[in-house]
C-alpha cells in the first residue's frame, strides 16, 4: 500500500479466503465463495470468487 495503491486482493487458496487490503484500513479476510467489488475505486466492477480447487 506504500506505493499509492488504494485497494488490493490477495487470494489465499489453502485457507479458502480472499484478503482485502484498503489504504489506511485493517485487512479484511473473507471466506469463499464471495463477491468482490471495485467499491468506490472501480465503480460497477464485481468479481465472483468460488472456492479454489486444490488438486
Amino acid at each position: 500500500m506504500d506505493s499509492g495503491v488504494q485497494m488490493g486482493w490477495m487470494f489465499n487458496s489453502p485457507d479458502q479466503q480472499v484478503e482485502i487490503y484498503r489504504q489506511g484500513q485493517q485487512k479484511e479476510a473473507r471466506s469463499l465463495p464471495t463477491l468482490l467489488s471495485g467499491e468506490g475505486i472501480l465503480l460497477g466492477f464485481e468479481f465472483p470468487v468460488d472456492k479454489f480447487d486444490n488438486n
